[in-house]
């Protein structure tokens, strides 16, 4: 079947309790080039769930929720909701706090013209804290001029349109801002939903993708540029820890692979550092935080 000339994408944002992140996503969405679009936010146990349903509305998004008791997050499950709820020809999955150029989903779709078989991801970028957000340009140069690139492995070549780079390097997979068209993404079966919390899902759909005879395409044009903010680490972490055993029970050959030991070890030491503290702390009486 050949594809339209301009397929529809569809836009897959979960969200919890940070109505101001989502209003500037959906208004950078709305500043897109690219007009063929539908954006689906999935609403991952939020309390305000009425007034982002309402921010839904007044951006023209659709709105769907994940209500399920499981008291962490779970965006992988509520990144399948939404992409079960999609009628999109490519799939573009964004985090909430994600800001990027208006050429960005443009520049998606050109890349999926010229692939066949590839998962399409952007780079990130983490703005700096104490930055502005409002005031900062829609545009690649504004945005890269606040904030700092992180790269989680530098064994891989960038791709440009003009030079693209097909890559089975599944551990630097990010599913900050990324793109699948949407017969290759059903073909691996989405995101796993049993990871809970933060850590993981994103690399292990990256090892499915690869498994799957599929490549990872990793792009510098658009980047896409994280807001800084705070973050309950000592939460975190212990959510990749158990993450990663699950990942390690589902694919037993993963339980050698250096960077994920490496990984495991280095959260290991920070929570016992993080405890340990908390510990000297409260041995000499002083209050600590929630």
């Amino acid at each position: 079947m050949q594809e339209r000339e301009d397929p529809l994408i569809s836009v897959i944002v979960p969200f919890y309790d940070r109505d101001d992140f989502l209003e500037m996503f959906l208004k950078s969405v709305g500043h897109q080039t690219y007009e063929a679009l539908e954006v689906i936010v999935v609403d991952d146990k939020s309390s305000n769930g009425s007034l982002i349903e309402r921010i839904c509305r007044e951006h023209n998004a659709r709105y769907f929720r994940n209500d399920s008791h499981s008291r962490l997050s779970q965006r992988a499950l509520a990144r399948n909701i939404g992409l079960s709820k999609s009628h999109g020809d490519i799939i573009v999955f964004s985090d909430v706090d994600i800001l990027v150029s208006k050429t960005a989903i443009e520049t998606h779709v050109k890349f999926h013209a010229k692939l066949q078989g590839a998962a399409v991801c952007s780079q990130l970028w983490n703005m700096e804290k104490g930055v502005n957000v409002n005031q900062v340009a829609l545009t690649e140069d504004a945005l890269k001029a606040v904030s700092k690139p992180f790269i989680q492995d530098t064994s891989f070549r960038w791709s440009s349109l003009e030079n693209i780079q097909r890559s089975t390097n599944w551990w630097a997979f990010l599913s900050g801002y990324c793109s699948f068209k949407r017969r290759d993404i059903m073909r691996v079966n989405g995101f796993d939903p049993f990871f809970e919390g933060w850590g993981g899902a994103d690399n292990e759909l990256g090892y499915r993708v690869v498994l799957n005879g599929m490549d990872i395409v990793y792009t510098q044009n658009p980047m896409a540029f994280e807001i800084w903010q705070d973050k309950n680490l000592e939460e975190r972490y212990r959510s990749v820890l158990t993450n990663i055993d699950y990942m390690c029970r589902k694919f037993p050959e993963l339980r050698q692979f250096e960077p994920l030991v490496a990984r495991k070890r280095e959260v290991e030491d920070w929570l016992k550092g993080h405890e340990s503290k908390g510990n000297a702390r409260f041995s000499r009486g002083e209050n600590i935080p929630d």
